[in-house]
């Protein structure tokens, strides 16, 4: 892989050091994370199925998507329900409701998520991200 591919999948670095990740600016999660006029929210994923951990990776900002790992294989929605999973234990602190509404059978899918506001979501992605 590319070291310009690779820069591009991860953080870029923004610290006033040069020595680590910076969080990405809001205007990059602007393509993301979109608020529909109902007040819910879809993000914009691209999943990696079989990893060896189910994490919120990266934020891809050539593809608009935030990049999710999870180890569950993409066999009988296995891997759907486990990012689902996922996104609802990272919103645990809000009355967020995540649903897969696009990309059934593909990497890149488009997830509801209803009951949280942009901000809060942001922040708990952000800091999901950093850790």
């Amino acid at each position: 892989m590319s070291s310009s591919r690779k820069a591009a999948t991860h953080w870029i670095d923004r610290s006033a050091d040069g020595c680590g990740p910076a969080a990405p600016s809001m205007e990059e999660w602007d393509e993301v994370l979109t608020e529909e006029p109902d007040g819910s929210l879809l993000l914009a994923i691209e999943v990696t199925p079989g990893s060896s951990r189910d994490a919120v990776v990266a934020l891809n900002t050539w593809r608009d998507t935030l990049q999710v790992a999870v180890r569950a294989r993409p066999r009988k929605g296995a891997a759907n329900k486990a990012v689902c999973d996922l996104l609802t234990a990272a919103l645990v602190d809000t009355e967020a409701t995540v649903a897969l509404v696009k990309g059934e059978h593909s990497r890149r899918k488009r997830v509801r998520i209803e009951g949280a506001s942009r901000v809060a979501v942001l922040n708990i992605l952000s800091a999901a991200l950093e850790g």
